[in-house]
């Protein structure tokens, strides 16, 4: 071999290590950076330089990989901001929500085993009935403002999530519990009041935790539901009327039907209906029903009979109909 070709062999190898060398890190980096390429990290969350993070809550990640939030700000639904929504607590500059967010489960700083997930702020195995596994978090898509509707939709700042959609308020019926819409005669996580949680494998029964529906009341999911007026289960659960309608008789409409009553966004029949007995907002207590507007614990005896006799034809002690 010629000494200039000896000479410029090493320059040659050189090269040749460097190119190999580039295109192993190249490798490396394509690897760590594909999401597709990690099953644990799924929507909503995001990998971002090779980490996993929910780009809803994270101050180096905020919305998008590599969006930081500025000193003393916090970074809630994906927005930096000076404060976190209503319905979410400020976890060391991480807007959360207690109820799901494995992470901080009911509390900052309380982080689920691997495997659990965050349902009601407390690590479980699974998710209670009506709420839907998200990236470990047990969501309410009716009403969670990180996922409205479906996992990962947030709301923007100042929003609600009413009936699965980002809303400026709640609708008709429902009650803002710090930030989410609810229907306290149905919603498990808020039943009577704003944050009334029922126990594991109970349902809320017109506003009561039991272990079972009231006759005339449908378990959709956990939530005891009136189908012939219930706005997010009409006609059948899961059936949710666009904004603005009511539920009348099962389907939804811009007004109510003839013979019942609008009472707050449900159409009610105050004859027959255990939430709006008599009047919109009368509920009958657990193992009652409602009959004529009244409240009743036992059914009343046929027509034309007592105790089976005719009625004209005499009394239960035998003597004649006075």
């Amino acid at each position: 071999m010629p000494r200039s070709q000896f000479l410029a062999a090493p320059r040659e190898w050189g090269n040749m290590t460097r190119i190999i060398w580039t295109m192993a890190a190249v490798a490396l980096l394509g690897g760590t950076a594909c999401g597709s390429r990690d099953d644990s990290c799924k929507a909503p969350l995001q990998i971002c330089a090779g980490v996993c993070t929910d780009p809803a809550s994270d101050l180096a990640n905020c919305g998008t990989c590599g969006n930081a939030c500025p000193a003393g700000d916090v970074c809630s639904a994906g927005t930096c901001a000076l404060s976190c929504q209503t319905g979410l607590t400020d976890c060391a500059g991480s807007c959360s929500n207690l109820s799901s967010d494995r992470a901080n489960c009911g509390a900052c700083g309380n982080a689920c085993p691997a495997g659990d997930v965050c349902s009601a702020g407390a690590c479980a195995l699974s998710c209670q009935a009506g709420t839907t596994d998200c990236s470990g978090s047990c969501s309410n898509l009716s009403s969670d403002l990180a996922n409205c509707g479906t996992c990962g939709n947030a709301c923007p700042a100042g929003d609600v999530c009413s009936a699965g959609a980002c809303a400026l308020s709640c609708q008709a019926g429902l009650t803002d519990c710090a930030g989410t819409c609810s229907n306290l005669s149905s919603d498990r996580a808020n039943c009577g009041a704003c944050g009334n949680a029922c126990p594991a494998g109970d349902v809320c029964s017109a506003g009561t935790c039991a272990l079972s529906c009231q006759t005339g009341l449908t378990d959709c999911a956990g939530s005891c539901s009136n189908l012939s007026s219930d706005l997010a289960n009409c006609g059948a659960c899961g059936t949710v009327c666009p904004a603005g309608d009511v539920c009348s008789a099962g389907a939804c409409a811009l007004s109510c039907q003839a013979g019942l009553t609008d009472c707050g966004g449900t159409c009610a029949d105050l004859a027959s209906d255990q939430l709006d007995c008599g009047a919109c907002g009368h509920v009958c207590p657990t193992g009652s029903g409602c009959s004529g507007g009244a409240c009743t614990t036992t059914s009343a005896p046929a027509l034309g009979l007592v105790a089976g006799i005719p009625s004209g034809l005499g009394n239960i002690d035998g003597t004649g109909a006075g």
